[in-house]
């Protein structure tokens, strides 16, 4: 049972930690660009952790919304 919590412990505070930076990337990029369209908070929302830190770099240089996701 003790491991079993400490799992699901540690899955919760990952889940909740990507949460975290999924929107914290998702206000960055409304201030950058203004409103997001549906179709890239979807995606935003679906994405694993390493997108979401591939995404967070790219807006550093990104001109445009496809030059954060790729397009």
């Amino acid at each position: 049972v003790k491991e079993w919590n400490k799992e699901s412990m540690e899955r919760g505070l990952r889940q909740g930690m990507q949460k975290g930076a999924t929107q914290l990337l998702i206000r960055m990029l409304e201030k950058k660009f203004g409103a997001l369209p549906q179709e890239f908070v979807l995606r935003l929302e679906q994405a694993d952790e390493e997108q979401i830190i591939g995404w967070s770099e790219r807006i550093l240089s990104a001109h445009t919304l496809g030059d954060v996701f790729g397009h």
